[in-house]
């Protein structure tokens, strides 16, 4: 029979207030390290579509300044090598659609103009790029990233996390 705390030795009670501490601050520092893995990979994440982004962008202008559409496709299809990927469309200039990326799953499509673009899951990563000539906008690129991979990322430090805490309590 567990009895009150009132009732425990000194030397019980200390141990005890010993162990609570201990499990809080492993608590709130694994907290804190989730935290941290979290913003440090939503900004790996972030400057991986920013770099994806800029070269297919720059990559991009040649093609749309000639209308050169089969070169477009191929710019976007380069998207291909990041499985994370969930779109990528570009727009020319009057904001038609002029080629666009979607994995063979194919959820989710460009829509013909830039205007009917709208995010559908917020969790995903999604950023716009200007494709420019001389500093003059001639198009824009939009891409969009799953966030599942960061969500396993947290999900594997999350269970790393409870089983460092189960061994030490």
């Amino acid at each position: 029979m567990i009895r009150s705390l009132s009732a425990q030795s000194l030397r019980r009670k200390l141990v005890i207030i010993a162990l609570i501490t201990t499990g809080l601050t492993l608590l709130v520092s694994n907290l804190a390290f989730i935290s941290l893995e979290y913003y440090l990979s939503r900004q790996d994440t972030q400057k991986k579509l920013t770099v994806l982004g800029e070269v297919i962008a720059n990559r991009a202008t040649a093609a749309l300044t000639f209308s050169d559409f089969a070169l477009l496709r191929t710019n976007l299809n380069t998207l291909r090598a990041d499985s994370s990927v969930v779109r990528g469309c570009i727009y020319a200039e009057n904001q038609a659609l002029a080629a666009s990326y979607s994995p063979a799953s194919g959820e989710l499509q460009c829509p013909e103009k830039l205007q009917g673009l709208h995010r559908t899951e917020q969790r995903n990563f999604a950023q716009f790029f200007p494709i420019l000539l001389d500093d003059t906008p001639i198009g824009t690129l939009y891409i969009e990233i799953s966030h599942q991979d960061l969500l396993q990322r947290i999900n594997q430090f999350l269970l790393f996390s409870v089983v460092i805490l189960a061994a030490a309590v």
